[in-house]
């Protein structure tokens, strides 16, 4: 019978529970990727005592590595691993995970680049990935598997002929893409007579510490301001990241909504969001219900229309996110 549990920690009593270090200690997982795939896998239920200490009974250690040689050893997505547990069973992964079940195996993904429908099992409205340029993208994209982060697709040249590209997944199943080129993709600013210029990208970050981990500490963004938008249970957490120009807004709720759209929208700052949704009205492009309507985070106001594919833009009119206070 093939084990999927890893190695037993030595003078264990294999009944004993195990903390989230322990387990991530001996699946050779990041304690970030279990906290991820209880959002994924509400099959994955640890108990927790207080200050949200993680107890891993164990069939939750068994199940965790299942998962992780399903998504992290055979190739399957969090889609095909929830279709798997959708037709025959979460009782039954382990087994399916162990090559008991052989019958099953067809139903693994094999690495692709990104499709316009999502593998990551979210269902997407926007845009699929993001992408970091590197000067090293071989040394790039092993030192982030070396840390954890899960290779989609090895450093290889790019579909159009122009340089070299790798994918990855970061801690929350986002797509993020590394791409090695010498084309300057962004030669003069770009002039609308709408549109000053582009804001931000959305990110879910249903663990924001970790999400933190990855784009600021591996991939180098700085931290540029938080927000919070009150709710009486739920508040939203918003913290901007830049890297020059480019800005990504991770949003975040103490109780995440595991159906969310990793890559919600992205924004587009203008002088006034009602007048540019005005310009937009008389050239057929209409607001989304609910807007123009104040920013939660009581700067400025905020309007929602999208393209013609069904991408979610957001407007802004408040000042450049670099420049406030």
């Amino acid at each position: 019978m093939a084990s999927t549990s890893g190695t037993e920690p030595p003078g264990k009593d294999p009944a004993a529970f195990r903390t989230i270090r322990e387990v991530s200690d001996q699946l050779g997982v990041p304690q970030h990727v279990l906290r991820f795939w209880e959002t994924r896998f509400p099959e994955l239920k640890p108990l927790q005592r207080g200050g949200n200490r993680r107890y891993y009974r164990p069939a939750d250690v068994a199940f965790a590595a299942a998962l992780h040689k399903l998504l992290h050893q055979d190739g399957y997505t969090v889609k095909g691993v929830r279709k798997l547990i959708s037709d025959h069973g979460a009782g039954n992964l382990v087994a399916i995970a162990a090559n008991e079940a052989p019958a099953v195996r067809s139903g693994r993904a094999a690495p692709a680049e990104p499709a316009p429908d999502t593998e990551s099992g979210i269902t997407h409205i926007a845009f699929t990935h993001i992408a970091f340029l590197s000067d090293d993208l071989v040394g790039d994209y092993a030192r982030l598997v070396a840390a954890g982060y899960q290779g989609v697709v090895a450093p290889k040249v790019a579909g159009s002929g122009v340089g070299r590209l790798a994918f990855l997944n970061d801690p929350n199943g986002a797509r993020v893409e590394l791409i090695q080129r010498d084309l300057d993709m962004r030669p003069k600013p770009a002039t609308h007579s709408i549109i000053r210029s582009f804001d931000h990208y959305s990110v879910l970050a249903n663990d924001l510490e970790a999400e933190l981990a990855c784009y600021r500490d591996h991939l180098g963004m700085t931290e540029l301001k938080r927000r919070i938008v009150p709710h009486a249970t739920n508040p939203l957490h918003i913290v901007y990241l830049n890297w020059g120009y480019d800005v990504i807004e991770l949003l975040h709720r103490p109780e995440p909504d595991a159906s969310g759209v990793i890559f919600g929208h992205f924004a587009l700052r203008v002088d006034s969001v009602d007048d540019a949704l005005a310009a937009f009205a008389k050239q057929g492009v209409e607001a989304e219900p609910g807007t123009p309507k104040n920013a939660g985070t009581g700067i400025g106001r905020i309007g929602i229309i999208r393209d013609p594919d069904g991408v979610k833009v957001e407007l802004v009119d408040r000042v450049d996110l670099r420049d406030l206070p």
